[in-house]
């Protein structure tokens, strides 16, 4: 996983904004907290957004045109709205709204309701109310966690969160001098439980009674578990590197009765072991090594039908897309993006229909937006960052609405982007420079036409706000 979640969400900057004397303050449920971006053109109606600290409209920044890559078809004016949604540690302290999981309507995350009180919370999005599930610790201090907590949330987790019948699993995150452990919730008579205790839990799936989960323990390294809720059972499922040292299963993906993931071996390799593409069958408890990739290599993978397909990096000249159908075990080399296109990495891959959207970087034009169409198989530039600032990073996507949200950023600005696959345009809706001072922000969740995320406006601490699009 690359450093995009240490990276600013510029949603969330918009917010860290708001304390400025020209905006009406959030905080009062009477005031009107509609923001308007101006993707392209200077409307006079758009033109509130200007009036922040250190955020412009895109013409207001650049006063350049696009290059022929890209689409002249944006929209004139984008409205939206911004607001705190949920002050968990009322006043000034932080709830520090963490690692946030999106279940029908409700959003669970870990938070802190005061300086110490630190456990599992639900904010109802149908009627904008929160309250804390269960407790977690008692005696941690939510003023002396470092500044890039939610940074290190996101790296060390990526799913710990699944619901099964009336019962809720999770794992506590990595906060100094704390492990965290499994842990289960009963809504049905308020009862939470840790299931272990002092092991690294990592990703969590589930499949039907069945919780699937990589843990590091002493005696083998971070391996895959496997947890039964009908027994209360919990075993290794494989020790796929042998002894202390570590696979490190993740990119957990569920088809039917089977579970996909990367981990590595060094006993398949060099010393720059990698990747490698693995699966188990619940049904039978077999597990397999399904292809092995180029020595020092990483990979992510996304569903799209019955087929996984797989972006693979790093090692010899290797920056690939492969494909796994699942329905007959095959498996096969899409397309080299090295040995077409020069692309040396290609990050986080996210499927919206049948296009698979990444980041792709080539040492000749940097970071673009690129997509690969599964029903044809090809693959293209949509848009090269470069033109508009040298060194732009892309990351934080989330589709939201049948369309694709993202960001970029260098080391002076932040960008907020918007594809829309229904014209393939792509709108660049506002820059905020990176001038702001004490700036926090991390977990993006979305539902409809609103996203949520932490933030911090300078008043509040750092607790979940929410975006809604209001065109």
């Amino acid at each position: 996983m690359n450093n995009k979640a240490l990276i600013a969400l510029v949603i969330s900057l918009l917010i860290l904004q708001l304390n400025s004397q020209q905006m009406i303050s959030p905080f009062n449920d009477d005031s009107d907290s509609t923001i308007y971006l101006d993707p392209l053109n200077t409307k006079e109606d758009c033109h509130l957004i200007s009036q922040i600290a250190n955020i412009k409209t895109i013409e207001d920044q650049y006063n350049v045109q696009d290059n022929g890559s890209i689409k002249d078809n944006f929209q004139s004016c984008i409205k939206v709205s911004l607001k705190l949604v949920a002050d968990i540690n009322e006043g000034s302290g932080h709830g520090h709204p963490t690692h946030m999981e999106m279940v029908g309507s409700k959003i669970y995350f870990r938070a802190f309701g005061d300086s110490e009180n630190y456990g599992l919370w639900v904010y109802e999005t149908t009627n904008s109310t929160h309250w804390q599930v269960a407790t977690i610790e008692s005696n941690l201090d939510a003023d002396l966690l470092p500044d890039n907590l939610g940074g290190m949330i996101e790296i060390f987790h990526q799913r710990d969160l699944v619901i099964i019948g009336s019962r809720v699993y999770y794992s506590s995150y990595p906060v100094p001098n704390h492990s965290p452990n499994l842990w289960a919730f009963e809504f049905s008579n308020n009862t939470s439980w840790k299931i272990n205790d002092n092991w690294m839990i990592g990703d969590i799936v589930s499949i039907g009674t069945r919780l699937f989960f990589s843990a590091y323990t002493e005696s083998y390294g971070t391996e895959l578990w496997a947890h039964e809720i009908l027994n209360g059972s919990t075993w290794l499922v494989k020790d796929i590197n042998l002894g202390v040292d570590s696979s490190s299963p993740k990119q957990f993906t569920v088809v039917d009765s089977k579970l996909f993931f990367f981990a590595t071996n060094s006993s398949l390799g060099s010393p720059y072991y990698g990747d490698d593409l693995w699966a188990h069958d619940m049904d039978n408890s077999s597990t397999w090594l399904i292809s092995e990739f180029n020595s020092g290599s990483s990979g992510e993978m996304v569903l799209i039908g019955s087929r996984l397909y797989l972006t693979v990096q790093g090692g010899t000249r290797t920056c690939q897309i492969w494909v796994h159908e699942t329905s007959n075990n095959s498996i096969w080399k899409e397309v080299d993006l090295f040995d077409e296109f020069n692309m040396s990495w290609a990050f986080d891959p996210v499927v919206l229909g049948s296009r698979l959207y990444f980041s792709g970087l080539k040492p000749e034009h940097g970071w673009a937006l690129w997509v690969h169409d599964s029903n044809n198989s090809s693959t293209w530039p949509i848009f090269e960052f470069n033109h508009i600032t040298p060194n732009m990073n892309l990351y934080e996507y989330m589709i939201l609405d049948s369309r694709l949200y993202f960001v970029s950023s260098s080391d002076i600005e932040v960008l907020l982007w918007l594809h829309d696959p229904a014209d393939d345009s792509t709108s660049k809706l506002a820059v905020i420079n990176w001038e702001t001072e004490n700036l926090f922000f991390t977990s993006l969740t979305g539902l409809e036409n609103r996203l949520y995320f932490q933030a911090d406006d300078g008043n509040s601490g750092r607790e979940l706000w929410m975006l809604e699009i209001l065109e």
